[in-house]
């Protein structure tokens, strides 16, 4: 059916025509008749909860259209929860595969310098042929849902990493390959695995994204109390996993001793001796 129908019209517009451009459909007026059709359509005669359905219907078509069908990398759940739940604001481990290494990294910020949710970002660094991906992750995280659109900027960078070179016989399948990767992910990310993939690869993202406040400044002071409307950030809280040496349980009860008190951390690039996590905490 054409948009532009005079009950295609009846089924977009809300008298003004503003509804059909809000859910980005490009109407088409078939002359003087359906013009004087639209400016005659009351406001009461349509039915809103069925234009929020029909505009949901709208943008998951577009979506299939010019983005493709969704591959869900469902296996990232459990660590995602994992983080969520020991208030860790950091995600980061490495995935073998074939002769590539792919490094999974994901940032808990409150938002993006975008305004987006920093929980939807992955950066992919696919570390052998040094190339850093950044996709947005669509549906509930916390329902295992992690809905990735693939385009050819990624098939290139992937073939790149496996170095693969033309079609061969059985030709490169990109689907294929993010559902073995995503079968390679595992259930659990032991504490020193996390630490050292983090360490090694943080500067990549860091130098486009500063997910790490003053990483020159690696040497822990001390704390510093917030005012009421300042909350201690993860891009400083993050720097206890990459530059101190303390183990899981520890810096997870520091980090949540610091947001309970709602106390930050001051960092220097001189060492200050005698100061440790557990000294810290004495103190609070």
């Amino acid at each position: 059916m054409s948009y532009g129908t005079k009950e295609a019209r009846r089924l977009c517009h809300c008298g003004d025509g503003s509804s059909g451009r809000r859910m980005g459909w490009t109407t088409r007026a078939h002359g003087t008749a359906t013009e004087s059709y639209t400016k005659a359509v009351s406001p009461l005669s349509c039915v809103p909860s069925f234009v929020v359905v029909l505009s949901c219907l709208v943008r998951d078509w577009q979506m299939v259209v010019c983005m493709g069908v969704p591959i869900n990398l469902s296996r990232l759940g459990p660590i995602y929860n994992d983080a969520m739940e020991h208030n860790r604001g950091t995600i980061a481990f490495e995935v073998p595969f074939q002769n590539g290494l792919f490094v999974f990294m994901m940032f808990f910020e409150q938002k993006t310098e975008a305004g987006e949710n920093s929980k939807d970002i992955l950066f992919l660094y696919l570390r052998r042929s040094k190339q850093l991906l950044e996709r947005k992750l669509y549906g509930s995280h916390k329902n295992g849902v992690f809905n990735i659109y693939t385009d050819d900027d990624i098939d290139k960078a992937v073939r790149d990493e496996l170095e693969i070179q033309g079609g061969g016989r059985q030709p490169f399948d990109l689907r294929k390959f993010f559902q073995e990767i995503n079968n390679a992910i595992p259930d659990h990310i032991d504490f020193g695995h996390f630490r050292k993939t983090l360490r090694e690869n943080f500067p990549v993202v860091n130098r486009k994204y500063k997910i790490v406040d003053d990483a020159e400044k690696t040497h822990l002071i001390g704390p510093r109390l917030l005012p009421p409307d300042k909350h201690p950030r993860e891009q400083t809280l993050r720097k206890l996993y990459i530059f101190i040496e303390a183990d899981k349980d520890t810096v997870g009860k520091f980090i949540s001793i610091l947001k309970q008190k709602n106390v930050t951390l001051a960092w220097s690039s001189k060492e200050k001796p005698g100061v440790t996590i557990e000294t810290l905490m004495r103190d609070l």
